[in-house]
């Protein structure tokens, strides 16, 4: 039999859409359940909620993922703040778009976590949908670029003085 890697990938989702409608999971049951990690239970989940699947068991386990609300609501406001100064949304940026200025919202959106909200590599790379490896490159380019006068440099001093205003961080 073969099944394409994106065949595989589709009928997970599906299995882990029945789950989820089946009864209450944590993202440590689910992961066990599929023999896979409790990052890839997220990003799977993140598809799922990108896809149009608003599950009432999702939102119960957003709090398992990460149950501090409190930098879950900054990460959020901080997302749209870089959404907005990118003339792009949210979604967009955790998506797989691979334009310029797209690439460059995630640069800025990365390293703001890491520098002001002290996350890990593997929680940006949650909340953006890409590995922690592409973060660590994108908050490694980003500190090359921030002393430069270009457009990416004054839209996160920009975005940083928001932040500091409305007192975000």
């Amino acid at each position: 039999m073969n099944i394409s890697f994106s065949g595989i990938r589709t009928l997970k989702l599906m299995q882990i859409i029945e789950a989820l409608k089946s009864g209450r999971w944590t993202v440590r049951e689910l992961a066990h359940e599929f023999k896979c990690t409790e990052q890839t239970i997220v990003r799977d989940l993140q598809i799922i909620k990108d896809c149009g699947f608003e599950l009432e068991s999702m939102t119960e386990l957003r709090y398992s993922i990460n149950p501090d609300d409190a930098k879950t609501e900054k990460r959020n406001r901080i997302m749209h703040l870089v959404a907005k100064e990118f003339d792009t949304t949210p979604q967009v940026i955790r998506g797989p778009v691979r334009l310029r200025r797209i690439c460059e919202a995630r640069r800025v959106y990365s390293y703001i976590a890491r520098t002001m909200l002290r996350d890990s590599f593997p929680v940006i790379s949650i909340s953006i949908g890409k590995d922690h490896k592409s973060v660590i490159e994108q908050v490694q380019k980003m500190e090359d670029h921030i002393f430069l006068k270009d457009e990416v440099a004054r839209k996160f001093r920009k975005i940083e003085n928001e932040l500091s205003t409305k007192q975000i961080i």
